[in-house]
């Protein structure tokens, strides 16, 4: 492992601990309900994305990280996959992914 892969992981895993302080915090998969169990990058570092970038990082569950490996329809619709040619900001992102995370809590307590 190279001493940038290094350096970004003890990044990750301090904005992690900072983030979530109290422990595991829950999928963001609206419809998981489990303890995550890793950070997701919505925008890969294949496709240009951050790992220690607080704005680039969702908890979800290890079943939900393998199966948006597959690239689904759902994934992509909550933001919790970018593509790379997306030409919002990592803010913008984050926000979006917040507010279609929040729709879709809203529509299933409906």
């Amino acid at each position: 492992m190279s001493a940038k892969r290094r350096q970004e992981n003890r990044e990750r895993r301090a904005m992690a601990n900072e983030r979530f302080p109290d422990g595991r915090p829950m999928c963001v998969v609206p419809w998981c309900g489990l303890f995550a169990d890793d950070l997701h990058e919505p925008l890969t570092r294949a496709r240009g994305g951050s790992i220690v970038r607080e704005d680039n990082t969702e908890p979800v569950c290890r079943d939900h990280n393998g199966e948006m490996t597959l690239e689904p329809a759902w994934a992509y619709e909550l933001s919790l996959l970018i593509h790379s040619w997306d030409s919002r900001t990592p803010a913008q992102i984050a926000a979006d992914r917040r507010a279609a995370l929040a729709a879709w809590a809203t529509r299933e307590a409906a």
